[in-house]
């Protein structure tokens, strides 16, 4: 009797531990939060959030920031709030778009609570599946490239080749969707206009 204690604890723990999970890699890029995708223009974004938020466009509140391409000051987001949540939408310039702007980001938010939580989380599963790499008793994330230490989300700057990637995660009342990647494609344009030989 003792021996089939043990027998089962240890299948318990082993059940319990990250190395139990299987990695799953998706493309979260084809993910949808509140209607919005990365990638989306303006427009498809902003009629995309208002018909899954049930709210008018007008009900829409954009805010300005500079575009680093054009160096103009443009409407670079936008939030929206309804009772079962609120969404916030972030745009990033595409240098290969000559400063066209499209969605990078996009975060959706409840009222906190514990049961709350749950129910995003819960919500998250059934919606997206199995995440790709990371136990129950940690942030949810979804991504083609997971961490190669399992247990530890998706890959990051540090893995070359996998940063550029999108990623959704569910934390806590928070699911947000993001293309990690456009900053990356930002920093690597400013990076090429400071290019300079040295004269000294």
């Amino acid at each position: 009797m003792m021996v089939r204690k043990k027998l089962l604890a240890g299948v318990l723990l082993l059940l319990a531990t990250p190395g139990a999970w299987a990695q799953r890699a998706v493309d979260a890029a084809e993910f949808s939060v509140s209607g919005v995708k990365l990638g989306m223009e303006w427009e498809a974004a902003q009629r995309a959030a208002s018909g899954f938020m049930q709210l008018p466009v007008s009900a829409i509140k954009p805010f300005e920031l500079n575009n680093p391409i054009t160096g103009r000051r443009q409407p670079m987001g936008f939030r929206i709030a309804a009772s079962h949540g609120s969404l916030l939408v972030r745009f990033s310039a595409e240098p290969d778009l000559n400063g066209a702007i499209r969605v990078s980001a996009v975060e959706y938010e409840i009222p906190w609570s514990q049961e709350n939580a749950e129910r995003l989380r819960q919500a998250a599963l059934e919606k997206y599946g199995s995440p790709s790499n990371a136990p129950e008793s940690v942030n949810l994330q979804w991504c083609a490239h997971p961490n190669g230490n399992l247990g530890l989300g998706c890959a990051d700057m540090g893995h070359q080749g996998q940063a550029e990637q999108a990623v959704l995660e569910a934390v806590g009342n928070k699911l947000s969707l993001q293309d990690r990647g456009a900053h990356i494609r930002m920093q690597r344009y400013l990076d090429s206009r400071r290019s300079t030989s040295p004269r000294f």
